[in-house]
């Protein structure tokens, strides 16, 4: 995706976070979104195919992602929700990081 969110009041480029996401190591699939969020307004969720743990995603971008632009939350599915046309369906991974 490539919209832009504000998290504590700053601008984020989703697809710059998506492709960081998508390009660690392990990661076969990925989408990246912001959800609402009492603290950040909006915050970042990654939702990953990957069998590494949450700390290792997290290393994984501290190098390349400024600190606003690190997900607050990883969700982990064995496979991520697809629509017909082959495009990830973006309603359900909103659900998904919301209730994730």
């Amino acid at each position: 995706s490539d919209d832009m969110i504000v998290t504590g009041g700053e601008n984020v480029y989703l697809n710059v976070v998506g492709d960081a996401v998508r390009a660690i190591s392990g990661v076969s699939d990925a989408y990246v979104l912001g959800v609402a969020s009492p603290e950040w307004g909006t915050e970042i969720v990654a939702v990953v195919v990957s069998g590494r743990p949450e700390a290792a995603l997290d290393a994984a971008v501290r190098d390349t992602l400024a600190p606003h632009e690190i997900p607050k939350r990883w969700v982990k599915l064995d496979r991520l929700p697809m629509l017909d046309n082959h495009k990830h369906d973006r309603a359900a991974l909103q659900r998904v990081a919301e209730l994730g």
